[in-house]
């Protein structure tokens, strides 16, 4: 079986330039269907040229654009399963009497997807940065995701220090960005309706020189085209609401991988952090 254009993007992350990775997110950010886009709406949406689009296809060892779509066309053919595979699975599904079971069958689904969605590279340079302990970290979400940004902190505060919450209040957004500093890292969560303060936040933290890490939806929020790294996740649901499962996902993995790659600090923190705790408790 022909290597996939997915594994031909993930082999070549190392190497890439910061547009070819404005690209590289974009596709992966909808497997395989946004890049069967037309050139100029994948440069539009990725904020480089269609010459960039070029380039990278190129360097994915395509001789060109059609060539490429083929390749992605072929594959998608692949993934169809057939009208009757369909509805015996949805017929199996509907079968169960317990919501919790149906849902759980769905979340197992999106979880596999998210797994496929995130850049394994871009997941790992984000933990190593996060590993460098004297980096602060401030955490910002909007309306939906600011529960997700305060479960990250929870949960990373105690694994290393000097990890913020940032409320997206007016005033608590201009004094956060009254300290940011340069090695300072920032990380957002925001997903559609995205919020033009967000936005805001990040092009002043950028300005001053500060990392940007931007978690979001496949539809990408604005934030992308300034942001350093993006970790893109799937947010569809069944239900009314968008499913924040995938990005509690990367989070809790975040946390175990960074808790790893510190685990000569961890233990003893976690010990004094419960001690504390109890006492005050």
């Amino acid at each position: 079986m022909n290597e996939s254009v997915r594994t031909k993007i993930q082999s070549l992350e190392r190497n890439m330039t910061k547009s070819d990775m404005k690209v590289a997110r974009l596709i992966l950010s909808d497997y395989p269907s946004v890049g069967l886009h037309s050139l100029a709406e994948i440069g539009e949406q990725a904020d480089v040229s269609a010459a960039t689009v070029l380039r990278f296809v190129s360097k994915l060892g395509f001789e060109g654009f059609p060539a490429f779509q083929e390749s992605l066309k072929a594959e998608l053919q692949q993934s169809f399963s057939s009208p009757l595979d369909r509805f015996e699975k949805g017929a199996a599904l509907m079968q169960s009497n317990s919501p919790l079971e149906r849902y759980a069958s769905y979340a197992s689904e999106l979880m596999q997807t998210a797994a496929k969605m995130v850049s394994g590279y871009e997941f790992g340079t984000i933990s190593s940065l996060l590993s460098e302990t004297k980096r602060p970290v401030h955490v910002i979400g909007g309306r939906f995701s600011r529960s997700i940004a305060e479960l990250f902190c929870y949960g990373f505060g105690q694994v290393r220090g000097d990890c913020h919450t940032v409320q997206n209040d007016a005033l608590s957004m201009v004094e956060c960005l009254m300290n940011v500093r340069k090695r300072d890292l920032v990380i957002v969560f925001d997903f559609r309706r995205y919020q033009g303060p967000l936005e805001s936040f990040c092009k002043h933290a950028a300005g001053t020189g500060a990392t940007i890490i931007l978690v979001t939806d496949q539809w990408q929020s604005p934030i992308q085209k300034i942001a350093n790294h993006v970790l893109t996740v799937p947010v569809e649901s069944p239900s009314t609401f968008d499913s924040g499962l995938a990005a509690v996902m990367c989070v809790e993995a975040l946390i175990d991988d960074v808790s790893r790659k510190l685990q000569d600090q961890v233990p003893a923190r976690i010990a004094k952090f419960e001690t504390m705790y109890d006492e005050f408790k």
